[in-house]
């Protein structure tokens, strides 16, 4: 018998929020296992309203892709589960 694993692909997704009520927008590349994310399904800061649009799974180029197309002020990763290519989130 052979002990083959799949290999695990980690999930990107893209977030999408306003930005007080000035009505800028920020957007956030996190992993699928980041709790503010949940698979594309989180809630953010715990609460029960979804506060912004969820976009994906992607691989982690992809993600940096659309979340560059959205060409909005305030992009980074997300700063809990800082997701960068080829590591796997704790």
């Amino acid at each position: 018998m052979t002990n083959v694993r799949k290999k695990q692909t980690t999930r990107y997704y893209v977030l999408t929020t306003r930005l007080g009520r000035a009505g800028g927008l920020c957007v956030r590349i996190h992993t699928a296992q980041c709790a503010y994310c949940n698979d594309g399904r989180g809630r953010l800061y715990g609460g029960t309203e979804v506060r912004g649009q969820w976009q994906g799974p992607y691989d982690y180029a992809e993600a940096v892709r659309v979340a560059k197309g959205i060409a909005l002020l305030d992009s980074r990763p997300c700063q809990r589960c800082m997701p960068r290519p080829g590591i796997a989130p704790q």
